[in-house]
This record gives C-alpha cells, sequence and structure tokens, in this order.
C-alpha cells in the first residue's frame, strides 16, 4: 500500500537503515496475536501443547485463554522436571510424561546437548548447516512412551481440541497420523505448527508434507511465521505455520476485527 506524508517519510527512513517498520500486533505478524484473535470470541476450552520443553508456552497460552485446560506433552525427563516446576502454581497446566506420536507405546528417543532439539528422530547429516553445531551434539538415545491424540482425547473423553500446537523437531506427522480421528471429524480448530524447509532431522516432514496432508482433510494454511535462518546468506532452515479448520475459516468473512 502506498503511504503518503509524514508516514512515508518515516517508513522510507527506517528501511534506509535497513530495518522494516510494523504496527505491534498486526496479523500475520506475531503468531500467538493471531491465535487469539481467530480463537476470539470462541470458548476455547482444551489446548495439547505437543513439545513443552520447559513450559513456557503453555504458560502463554493459560494467560491468552484463561477458561481453558492445557496439557503439555514432554517426553525427556529433564525437560519434563522443569515442565512441572514451571507450571506447578498453574493448575490448568495438566503436564503429560509422554510424547505425542502415530501409535501408543514405546519409541526411541534421541537427545542432544540443547534439549529444545530433542527428537524421536535422529539428527540429519546437514542439521549443523541449520542449528548452531553445540546445540545439535548427540548425548544419547532413550525409550520413552508415546501416545496419539486421538487415543489421549478418547481416555480423557475430550471431544474437541481448540488449539493445538507442535514444537516436535520433525515428528509433526507422526503426530498427525496419531490425530486421524480428530481431523476426520475436523475436531482440531487451530493448528499452530514448526515446519521445517530443510532437512533437520532424518526422515523430517517438510513444509511441503505437513501442507499436503492437512489441505486433504480440509485445513488451510493461514500464515507462515518466525522463519529462520541460521548463517548470513542462507536458505530457510525452518519456521513456524497456523492451518486452521474448515469451520474456523467460514466464520473469517463475517468477522471485522481481522
Amino acid at each position: 500500500m502506498k503511504q503518503t506524508g509524514l508516514k512515508a517519510f518515516v517508513f522510507e527512513t527506517v528501511r534506509r537503515f535497513g530495518y522494516e517498520l510494523r504496527r505491534v500486533g498486526s496479523f500475520h505478524s506475531d503468531a500467538f496475536y493471531d491465535q487469539t484473535a481467530l480463537l476470539r470470541g470462541r470458548e476455547v476450552k482444551v489446548i495439547f501443547d505437543g513439545g513443552a520443553f520447559d513450559g513456557g508456552t503453555a504458560l502463554e497460552y493459560a494467560s491468552r485463554f484463561p477458561q481453558a485446560t492445557v496439557y503439555s506433552f514432554e517426553p525427556f525427563p529433564q525437560s519434563f522436571a522443569n515442565v512441572q516446576r514451571a507450571v506447578s502454581q498453574t493448575p490448568r497446566i495438566k503436564p503429560i510424561n509422554l510424547a505425542l506420536a502415530e501409535q501408543v507405546g514405546p519409541r526411541t528417543f534421541h537427545s542432544n546437548r540443547d534439549g529444545a532439539t530433542n527428537s524421536l528422530l535422529p539428527n540429519a547429516p546437514e542439521i549443523t548447516k541449520h542449528l548452531p553445531t553445540e546445540w545439535v551434539v548427540p548425548t544419547g538415545s532413550m525409550t520413552v512412551q508415546c501416545t496419539t491424540a486421538d487415543a489421549f482425547a478418547a481416555e480423557q473423553k475430550i471431544d474437541k481440541i481448540d488449539l493445538l500446537k507442535l514444537d516436535v523437531q520433525g515428528g509433526e506427522l507422526l503426530v498427525m497420523a496419531g490425530a486421524e480421528e480428530l481431523l476426520r471429524r475436523r475436531a482440531i480448530d487451530l493448528i499452530y505448527t514448526e515446519v521445517n524447509y530443510a532437512e533437520t532431522y532424518a526422515g523430517a516432514a517438510r513444509y511441503y508434507d505437513l501442507f499436503s496432508h492437512l489441505e486433504a482433510r480440509g485445513y488451510r494454511l493461514y500464515g507462515l511465521y518466525n522463519m529462520a535462518y541460521f548463517r548470513r546468506n542462507a536458505v530457510v532452515g525452518g519456521g513456524d505455520a497456523i492451518f486452521i479448520s474448515p469451520e474456523l475459516e467460514a466464520t473469517l468473512a463475517e468477522r471485522t476485527d481481522l
């Protein structure tokens, strides 16, 4: 959009110094702002937090959606203990010492020096093109217990998930495979997930795999966020995305606040 007058001067001045000026809280720039806005006016009761790591995102969701119960899934013992400590004063957050995956049962889990890069999948040979070497030095593997979104929801008598967040380091399609019934029923309103544009983990889903899988089930891409470029002039390695259900998409045309 063409800017005029004082606004044009400010934007052009900032651009000359190599920066971009955006309004705080503008759509398609802040993923948490968008999630909150997309679900505004809806009774958000259930959030699945896949890959809770340190509990920070669970606390963010509990703050933004004060009626919601947040189920935070974290299989790695040290990270799970951190989640428990972080959310101990917030009973609406339920730490679950399980990984979300494609089936219920044990599975090998791979750990790295930086726990945020742990995964059900082993590191890909070229992972250091996209993540700092010191983060992804392997420190071992262990067996963890897994569940599926479908199985857990059935056990807990949860009919609908308002928001599914995934930060599972390449295991996104494993989680989707374990949520097939929920996706078939369009019983997940919003999916906020990490996406991979490069092979950081062996056998990891790439962006186009995840996009195709969800589009085939009626879900639409709403926005892309937080593009990650590890080195100067490097290709994009990863980022985040919001996908929305057909029912949620149908409400957008009626919204005047978006």
